[in-house]
């Protein structure tokens, strides 16, 4: 399996292509429950809807975008393991993550720190079905149920390829192209990225404090300028 650090890169240069926008983990049996980004388990206890199955969105049902469910930004990594104490957390890379569940595929919940605490969120699904169609089909389930609960998102970006026998989801694995949603809250940034490496596309929700994250940016793109 290819490196946290090396996804970290994918995504983060995922984020310049989408012009002003802005996961990976150790392979592990993923948990029977729902994911709380799914269940809503952090929101009052009211339930939501599992992905793939939304609601039509309603403006009066959407939740103030604060950052990861139980999580505030700043956080060390003691108090995020505290958070998630039923939690198998695990290091992979020197990153802190556990395996769950969303929409029904299992998912990797990596946190990633700054020097002055949790920075960023990441949750890269892992459907049981790849193929190029049935991810977007996906990435499109998925934008739905966030829009459900987050509201409408500022901005939507869809970069495939400009020819017409081409489809989107073979540019976009190629990475040439890329589909990326975005939401704004007061002090938190969520992007919604369908991606490639060339091997495989990857599909991943991140959330992040723009802030802190832009310390976490440079040290990834210092380390990746070292690989070379």
């Amino acid at each position: 399996m290819k490196s946290i650090a090396f996804h970290c890169v994918v995504v983060t240069v995922t984020l310049v292509m989408a012009a002003g926008f802005a996961v990976a983990g150790e392979p592990g049996e993923p948990r029977s429950e729902e994911s709380e980004l799914v269940t809503g388990g952090s929101s009052g206890g009211r339930g939501e809807p599992a992905v793939g199955h939304p609601r039509e969105a309603r403006s009066d049902e959407a939740i103030t975008l604060e950052g990861y469910p139980r999580c505030r930004w700043g956080m060390s990594e003691e108090e995020v393991a505290a958070a998630f104490s039923e939690r198998e957390m695990k290091t992979y890379h020197g990153e802190r993550y556990f395996v769950d569940q969303v929409g029904g595929s299992r998912s990797f919940v990596t946190f990633i720190f700054a020097p002055e605490g949790l920075a960023r969120v990441e949750v890269r699904v892992k459907p049981l079905r790849t193929r190029g169609r049935q991810m977007v089909e996906q990435f499109a389930k998925l934008e739905d149920w966030l829009v459900h609960r987050y509201g409408p998102p500022a901005r939507r970006v869809r970069r495939g390829s400009d020819a017409p026998y081409i489809a989107d989801w073979l540019a976009i694995l190629l990475g040439e192209g890329a589909y990326a949603t975005k939401w704004r809250g007061r002090d938190t940034e969520l992007h919604l990225l369908l991606t490639g490496d060339g091997d495989e596309l990857l599909l991943n929700i991140v959330y992040s404090n723009p802030a802190l994250n832009s310390r976490v940016a440079r040290r990834e793109e210092e380390a990746a300028i070292q690989q070379f």
